[in-house]
Parts: structure tokens; sequence; C-alpha cells
């Protein structure tokens, strides 16, 4: 087995390649990293949440999964000396996501 391993890797390093197969193996590689994040927020989501019930404001609690994470990102780059615990945002469930962002805001308001 490991020999066909090597022989299939050293023919796939060799192999000439279009811009449609590397889209294609793109996709693929994208396909798998958003099913294992899926897979693990799908395993996160059985597990208790830590989110304290009405600790988020409605605000935040309204928005969906990628405004948060749009939001998250937005408050990376205009604050770069802040520190998040978690920056995997792919694999944290919805509910972590969203108390992320209620923490940051949090602190930002506090700071001002």
């Amino acid at each position: 087995m490991q020999i066909a391993q090597d022989v299939a890797i050293a023919k796939a390093k060799t192999m000439p390649t279009t811009p449609d197969i590397q889209r294609r193996a793109a996709a693929l590689v994208r396909f798998g990293h958003e099913r294992i994040a899926e897979m693990r927020r799908a395993d996160l989501a059985k597990r208790p949440s830590n989110v304290v019930s009405g600790a988020i404001r409605d605000a935040i609690r309204k928005l969906t999964r990628s405004e948060v994470i749009e939001r998250l990102s937005a408050l990376w780059i205009q604050h770069p000396e802040m520190q998040f615990a978690h920056r995997e945002c792919e694999e944290m469930t919805d509910d972590d996501l969203r108390s992320a962002l209620e923490d940051a805001e949090a602190l930002l308001e506090h700071a001002e």
C-alpha cells in the first residue's frame, strides 16, 4: 500500500495540470473543509453551551452566522490588539460565535 501511495504521489507531482483541474481540486478541498467544519459544529452543538440565556443582546442574536463572522472579522482588523480565545470560527457553534461577538462588543463599549 505504501509503495502504491508513493508512486501515486510521484506521478501527481509531475502530472501536467490545467486551470480547470486546479479549480476542481480547489473546489474539492473547500468542500472537504466545509464538510469537516459542518460535522464539527454538529458535534459541538450536542454539547451544552456556555452561553447564558439573555446575556446576548437581541441585535446580535438576530444576526446570521455569516453576519456574526463578518462582524468579528471586522473587529479583528479594526482592533488587532484584541485577543480572542478562538479564531477558528468555522468550527464554532452559532451560539458560541454570538457569545464571542457579544463579549467583543461589550469590551469595546467599556473601553470607550
